[in-house]
């Protein structure tokens, strides 16, 4: 395929975002927060609730938006694109199950046969 015509953008600011919903814990455990301010108001969200990993509805209504923005319809043509994608269409889907719950103990787990999924999408 062609360089030129890839759909970076959107495949490597969906993982990102992707990558910053997961390290919420992480993040949370050392004070810190990435998240949107104007979802985390509108929500009610405090960085207080955030920092003592409550996960209640209104900071699940948070992640829920910000998942909103990850695109996973592209069709990349490059190994490395479909990878990234692969990998974010697998932690956006164990987000979901997880009902948006990123201090869930399933998402501190790597996904099931995560290595095997990711040859199979770039092939």
């Amino acid at each position: 395929g062609d360089p030129e015509n890839e759909p970076v953008q959107p495949i490597a600011s969906s993982y990102a975002l992707m990558g910053v919903l997961r390290a919420i814990p992480f993040h949370a455990y050392q004070r810190r927060c990435y998240l949107p301010e104007d979802l985390m108001k509108a929500y009610g969200v405090s960085t207080n609730a955030l920092y003592e990993f409550k996960a209640d509805e209104s900071l699940k209504g948070v992640i829920r938006e910000v998942c909103e923005q990850v695109i996973v319809d592209v069709k990349p043509e490059g190994k490395l694109l479909k990878g990234l994608q692969s990998l974010t269409k697998m932690h956006l889907g164990r987000l979901r199950r997880a009902e948006y719950d990123v201090f869930s103990p399933e998402m501190a787990v790597p996904p099931a046969f995560k290595e095997i999924r990711l040859i199979f999408s770039i092939m």
